[in-house]
């Protein structure tokens, strides 16, 4: 049987956990719009490319938006007491299985892919491209006529388009499950005021 101090900590560790998730759903929403802007920027320039179309000013602006890379700061102080405290203080046993889920495995999986695939890809192979290929300055092409016939520009972008589909594909299930674990957190705290 949990004493009243128990209860009482648990219940604002729920509220305060329930704050970050908050926090890490609007910002995920966030970044979620960024790598949709960027998957959008490759299929325009790889319909571009594919279609050789005629240059127009839009394409730099495309092509920037390709660059967009997570950044992501998650919010977890909330858990990290939890940690410390330990997790017998969290008495709902499918609370506890969710937070550690959503923590342990979504968060670092998360990061994984942000900081050692698609972060790297864009600093070592799409920004050097990019460089190489545009008047960084008015983001304009240095040759529009060879940007278009490069395959490797092609194939670098469409490298980049999978990254940003995996990632967002993974953001959406990740704010899905913070927002199934809020449902979860409101109504156990709810349980435990009554």
């Amino acid at each position: 049987m949990e004493s009243k101090q128990e209860r009482k900590t648990e219940i604002i560790l729920l509220k305060e956990l329930l704050k970050d998730e908050e926090r890490n759903v609007s910002d995920l929403e966030f970044n979620l719009g960024m790598f949709i802007k960027a998957k959008n920027g490759c299929n325009y320039v790889l319909d571009q490319l594919k279609n050789k179309k005629p240059y127009n000013d839009s394409l730099g602006i495309h092509f920037g938006n390709i660059r967009y890379s997570l950044i992501f700061q998650i919010s977890k102080s909330s858990y990290n007491t939890i940690l410390s405290i330990g997790w017998q203080i969290i008495t709902n046993d499918s609370i506890r299985t969710d937070i550690i889920f959503l923590y342990d495995f979504y968060y670092d999986a998360l990061e994984t892919l942000s900081v050692q695939l698609d972060m790297p890809y864009t600093q070592n192979h799409f920004i050097p491209m990019y460089n190489r290929m545009f008047n960084t300055g008015d983001k304009t092409p240095i040759d529009y006529e060879s940007l278009i016939n490069d395959i490797e520009v092609a194939n670098i972008v469409r490298q980049a388009r999978g990254y940003k589909v995996t990632v967002i594909q993974f953001i959406r299930r990740r704010i899905d499950q913070s927002k199934k674990l809020q449902i979860l957190i409101e109504e156990e705290i709810d349980r435990l005021e009554s």
